[in-house]
C-alpha cells in the first residue's frame, strides 16, 4: 500500500502562486470513516472565492 499522497497545498489566500505541490502521508480512516482514492477532481466559483479570502474556507495551509 502507498504512504504518500501527492497534495495541492494552498499556503496563504491569493493567486495561484500561494499553491505548493506537496507529498503528504496518506490519512487513515477512524472509526465510521473511509478512505477513497481520487481519480480526478475539479473546482467552481466557491473555491475561487476561498482561495481569495472567504471566511467560510478552512484555516491556511489547507
Amino acid at each position: 500500500m502507498e504512504t504518500d499522497m501527492k497534495a495541492l497545498v494552498l499556503k496563504e489566500h491569493g493567486g495561484i502562486e500561494n499553491f505548493e505541490i506537496a507529498d503528504l502521508q496518506i490519512p487513515k480512516p477512524r472509526p465510521s470513516e473511509v478512505l477513497v482514492r481520487i481519480a480526478s477532481a475539479s473546482l467552481n466559483q466557491i473555491d475561487t472565492k476561498i482561495r481569495g479570502g472567504l471566511l467560510i474556507g478552512p484555516d491556511l495551509p489547507a
